[in-house]
């Protein structure tokens, strides 16, 4: 028996009892859910769309409710949904929010300040009026930087807005007083207070669990603890000298050090040939900073003995001038530092040269408290001020010299600054130029390096020709005649205003219109636009002095780019003079879209 005849019974048959099959919080996020009664078998399908009365109104599962059953598409559906509590107190008293204009009345939010400051609008409910009533933070703007909760009570009055189709919605917004919590709220409140505790704890140790999530330095990025690697930019994950230090890697590098200790483990010993070659002065600077350890007194720890070439002594130097011979040997080490920097001519070379320097102290400094002595030190050569970091991997006993995050970001963004303005003087060298001339020709991807100035040698002499202008710019008299979003911070001239720093923002669903005026009527061959989060488009002309029948000109897809610039050249095929333009945003990558530049030639 399909669908129809199990609840054939039901419709019509007035108001049903049943109950949920899940709590508000699940159905809420998918925007619907399923009802059990005894008046028929399996689960009975509603939508919070056609149960306005549940929106904002918590539940749990195998609570009572009230409904009554259509036929929605051929699908029956639950409708009109409404709590025991809420039954007995029907709506039917209430009148239309349009019965109640201009007067200033007392609701309840229906959503949270972290939605509303995404989105930029919410909903209220009053018990005055039946239904919500839509706000924005434009008609609101007590409610901007305010931090509320749902069901927050507030102060309002209903307008209409004419330029929505005549909609009621809710302005002069002022917060009254917060609401009373349920214990059911407070605990949840407590569970996710207990949980960031946990986290905390994880946190204090790394090494002692699984690796927690983290945030990418390069990008900011939050990324799993598995991953090594960041999913966007590719920085790698905080290396293991950040992390705190383990019991058992201190006991062990003591075991190393008092192993250096015995004959035979000179603080001064050679490289064995692998390195950079060290001179006498940089042996001498390794040798103060052995002596400025003191030694460590393990044996007891251990269990193990050490043997002694003179007569046992455990009194240790006093800790205090450890670290001023420590800073008096480190400058002889320095000065073979300085010309390996000296030397290098070339940054590659130079790298090399200090890669080499370290491993041969690498090698040459057993002890992990020497090597991380002398890495304290060396980093505050002024070379390291430059754009380098010196970092010291106890768990290997290596030395790494990198970019800092910073310097690589400002690596990544002047290459693309420099390969973007060649390609665009290319670009711009290619309009003025005959492209119907034999030896002529447009690379269909920038060139790199010296490939610039092989093309610009191969182009032949530039015929003058002027580029075809914009004819919805602002400077020219185009004009933004409709869009389909407001934003008061993003306003639709922003699209003509000629530059790309500034935009548009969607508010609402998908499709968007924006709609253009062209300073003059012109044949239109191609619409430049610039957007992001943008997965689909479509482009109408007007001929009429009104905007009220368009014709296709041209739709296409953008390539999903993670949130930057969409650039994107569509050529359209237009039969008569355009007055207006239409870009009609179809679907999108995000809720929200942007878009910065449209450009019509």
């Amino acid at each position: 028996m399909d669908e129809v005849g199990v609840f054939e019974h039901c419709i019509g048959a007035g108001r049903l009892e049943g109950w949920f099959c899940s709590s508000s919080y699940d159905n809420e996020k998918t925007g619907w859910g399923h009802l059990e009664s005894d008046s028929f078998e399996g689960h009975l399908f509603f939508h919070l769309q056609r149960s306005p009365s549940l929106r904002g109104v918590r539940y749990f599962r195998r609570d009572p409710v009230a409904f009554e059953v259509v036929e929605f598409n051929g699908r029956c559906e639950a409708v009109k949904l409404l709590l025991p509590s809420k039954e007995q107190n029907e709506e039917v008293w209430k009148v239309e929010p349009r019965e109640v204009l201009g007067q200033t009345v007392e609701g309840r939010l229906s959503c949270s300040w972290q939605l509303v400051k995404a989105q930029n609008w919410g909903f209220v409910v009053s018990d005055f009026f039946k239904g919500t009533v839509f706000w924005h933070v434009v008609d609101n703007p007590e409610m901007v930087d305010l931090e509320f909760s749902q069901d927050d009570v507030v102060e309002f009055e209903l307008y209409i807005n004419t330029t929505r189709g005549d909609q009621v919605r809710a302005r002069k917004m002022k917060f009254l007083r917060a609401a009373i919590k349920d214990p059911v709220a407070e605990k949840a409140e407590e569970s996710s207070q207990r949980r960031l505790e946990k986290k905390h704890r994880w946190l204090v140790n790394w090494r002692k669990g699984p690796p927690p999530d983290w945030i990418c330095k390069g990008c900011s990025y939050p990324n799993f603890g598995r991953n090594k690697t960041c999913k966007v930019c590719g920085h790698p994950r905080p290396p293991r000298e950040e992390w705190p230090p383990e019991e058992e890697e201190e006991l062990r590098e003591a075991q190393q050090a008092q192993a250096l200790t015995a004959p035979g483990h000179g603080a001064g010993r050679e490289a064995h040939g692998e390195g950079f070659p060290l001179n006498e002065p940089c042996r001498h600077g390794l040798q103060g900073l052995q002596a400025s350890r003191p030694p460590p007194v393990i044996s007891a720890q251990l269990g193990s003995h050490v043997p002694q070439s003179g007569p046992t002594s455990t009194v240790a130097p006093e800790a205090p001038a450890s670290a001023p011979r420590a800073a008096q040997a480190a400058p002889a080490c320095f000065a073979e530092f300085n010309r390996i920097l000296g030397k290098a001519k070339a940054e590659e070379e130079m790298l090399a040269n200090v890669k080499a320097f370290l491993d041969g102290m690498a090698k040459s400094l057993g002890d992990g408290k020497a090597k991380q002595a002398f890495a304290l030190q060396l980093a505050r050569h002024p070379w390291f001020q430059t754009g380098y970091e010196l970092r010291f991997r106890p768990g290997a006993g290596t030395f790494d010299v990198a970019l800092t995050p910073a310097a690589r970001a400002l690596k990544r963004k002047a290459k693309a600054a420099a390969l973007g303005r060649c390609w665009f003087l290319l670009r711009l060298l290619a309009v003025s130029l005959d492209i119907s001339r034999p030896g002529c020709s447009i690379p269909q991807a920038p060139p790199c390096g010296c490939q610039h100035l092989a093309f610009l040698q191969s182009l032949p002499a530039p015929v003058v020709a002027g580029a075809m202008p914009d004819m919805v710019g602002k400077k020219v008299g185009g004009r933004v005649v409709m869009v389909s979003s407001l934003d008061e911070g993003h306003p639709g001239e922003n699209i003509i205003d000629g530059r790309e720093e500034t935009y548009w923002i969607s508010t609402g669903l998908y499709p968007q219109e924006i709609l253009l005026g062209m300073s003059e009527r012109s044949m239109v061959s191609t619409v430049k636009i610039v957007t992001s989060n943008v997965r689909s488009l479509r482009i109408e002309s007007c001929a009429e002095d009104d905007p009220v029948n368009f014709k296709t000109l041209a739709e296409d897809e953008l390539e999903e780019l993670s949130g930057r610039l969409q650039v994107k050249e569509i050529p359209c095929q237009g039969v008569e003079p355009a007055a207006y333009i239409k870009v009609l945003i179809l679907s999108g990558y995000h809720d929200f879209c942007t878009v910065h530049r449209v450009i019509v030639e």
